[in-house]
C-alpha cells in the first residue's frame, strides 16, 4: 500500500498526468498504477486539469481509502 503514495516528478505538478506532443498539438495522458503494479491508461485529454480530474476519480475507485490525489512537489 505504501508504494501507491510514491511521488513522481513531472513538469505540471499533477500526479498521474503525462504530456505528449503530436502533429495536432499538445495533449495529456492520465495514467494510474494498480495495487498489482499493472499500469492503466485512463484516457487522453486536452488540458492538464481534465487529465488530473480523471486520475483522481480513478484513484478513488481503484485505491479507495488509500487514494492519494495530491499534486506533486
Amino acid at each position: 500500500d505504501n508504494m501507491i503514495h510514491r511521488r513522481s516528478k513531472n513538469k505540471h505538478g499533477k500526479k498521474g498526468v503525462a504530456e505528449f506532443v503530436t502533429k495536432k498539438g499538445i495533449f495529456f495522458k492520465a495514467r494510474i498504477k494498480g495495487r498489482d503494479g499493472k499500469r492503466f491508461q485512463i484516457g487522453v485529454y486536452n488540458t492538464v486539469d481534465e487529465a488530473h480530474e480523471a486520475y483522481k476519480k480513478a484513484s478513488i475507485e481503484l485505491h479507495g481509502e488509500f487514494s492519494n490525489t495530491q499534486t506533486v512537489g
